[in-house]
């Protein structure tokens, strides 16, 4: 008997949160009853395409949305239309309600679970906010359930509507810290004797890296053997490359790109740093919670997402020096094996692979 097929609905299979958290799924879940299709409105490769294919995956692009409403729904109408026996499930992901036509379509032809999955608080502009309003009218009868990374993001998406949390689980024990892997790791960098700062997250508004580069000046000024680590890609990573280089902080500053051994990464880390204007409720935490790394994050993120004293939020309305006399003076902290905290919080991988199948099969 053939495993049963759920198709994913993404904007693209990148290193980005949503993408990363639904690979760590894929990963997990057990091939032979479940297996994962993603459609994505891009034409582009993603990081994760050729590992999707590996995998036993299918990767459809569409035309974005913004580029032919006409299209985009003539695209969806044909591939529904051809595929409607091949998913048991359709699960969408988004940060607002903005399109949920895939959906619709779905209903037509008698996709009879059909899932969608808010992953943030906030989505900039104007457009996005009226269509989100307007559409929380009718996600009742499109969707069959709602869920959300975060309550914070179920409330901004869906407004009054009754949705689920699911958690961006991840497999801890990848994360578990190990002196012996910190040194090794830190020795392969060059960084032995460093205060190694990390931010991770793609180069656009949302993730407030001119405030990043602002803290980390302060920061240098006092500890100068302090150096930043940033990865990611996006549209602001040239401006973002123009600050510093205008700072004179080069030689302390390195941009990563984007990388698949985060994990790794973060053993030889001693501080993350993350002033996002708004998150739904970022992964990217939680791995570092897991990898017992202390986390100083802007109060703007959902308080959901700390699951262990080594998180602490602080106000952007905090000058940057503030944020750099908090962050030098927490910087001798006991770094300790987190895994069982967790565990204890329902963060692991495991029980979420089991929730969603449960969903998909039942």
């Amino acid at each position: 008997m053939s495993a049963s097929r759920v198709l994913h609905i993404v904007n693209k299979m990148g290193y980005g949160g949503i993408e990363t958290f639904l690979m760590n799924i894929y990963r997990n879940i057990d091939k032979n009853q479940i297996q994962f299709d993603f459609a994505v409105h891009t034409k582009e490769q993603g990081d994760y395409d050729e590992e999707i294919k590996k995998l036993g995956g299918n990767i459809y692009y569409f035309t974005p949305r913004r580029k032919s409403v006409i299209q985009y729904k003539r695209d969806w109408e044909k591939f529904l239309s051809e595929n409607k026996n091949k998913y048991v499930a359709i699960h969408m992901h988004s940060s607002s309600l903005t399109t949920i036509l895939p959906l619709k379509i779905a209903k037509k032809y008698g996709i009879k679970k059909r899932f969608i999955h808010a992953h943030n608080t906030y989505q900039k502009g104007r457009i996005h906010n009226i269509l989100n309003k307007f559409n929380q009218k009718n996600i009742d009868k499109i969707a069959t359930k709602c869920f959300a990374c975060s309550t914070e993001a179920g409330k901004y998406v869906y407004g009054n509507r009754q949705f689920e949390l699911i958690n961006n689980a991840i497999d801890a024990s990848k994360y578990s810290f190990n002196i012996e892997k910190r040194n090794q790791i830190r020795k392969e960098m060059g960084i032995e004797d460093n205060l190694a700062i990390l931010h991770i997250g793609r180069f656009n508004y949302q993730k407030n890296h001119q405030f990043l580069i602002n803290i980390f000046e302060e920061i240098a000024k006092q500890e100068e053997k302090a150096k930043l680590f940033l990865i990611g890609v996006g549209e602001l990573q040239q401006t973002i490359k123009n600050m510093v280089k205008e700072k004179n902080i080069e030689n302390k500053v390195y941009f990563l790109n984007t990388r698949n051994d985060i994990n790794e990464i973060m053993q030889a880390m001693d501080i993350l740093v993350f002033p996002s204007y708004h998150e739904g409720l970022p992964v990217v935490l939680i791995e570092a919670q897991a990898a017992g790394l202390k986390i100083f994050a802007s109060d703007k993120i959902t308080k959901e997402v700390k699951i262990t004293n080594l998180l602490e939020f602080i106000s952007l309305d905090v000058t940057q020096k503030k944020w750099a006399k908090l962050i030098l003076e927490n910087k001798n902290y006991k770094r300790e094996d987190t895994e069982k905290e967790i565990l204890k919080a329902h963060y692991e991988m495991k029980e979420l692979v089991n929730k969603l199948k449960m969903y998909y099969l039942n």
